[in-house]
């Protein structure tokens, strides 16, 4: 409940959202995305 608080989605990321980006990132689908850092955090801001 309290990571959620600070996300800007307003819930906490889930396994399943790591591995569902994992997933699309490793597929023939994602073969146009180079070099670049994919944040799943739900909009979780430091502070």
């Amino acid at each position: 409940r309290m990571i959620a608080g600070m996300t800007m989605l307003r819930r906490a990321p889930r396994l399943a959202n790591v591995a569902d980006t994992a997933v699309f990132l490793a597929s023939d689908r994602a073969a146009g995305i180079t070099g670049t850092i994919v944040n799943v955090t739900c909009g979780l801001l430091p502070g």
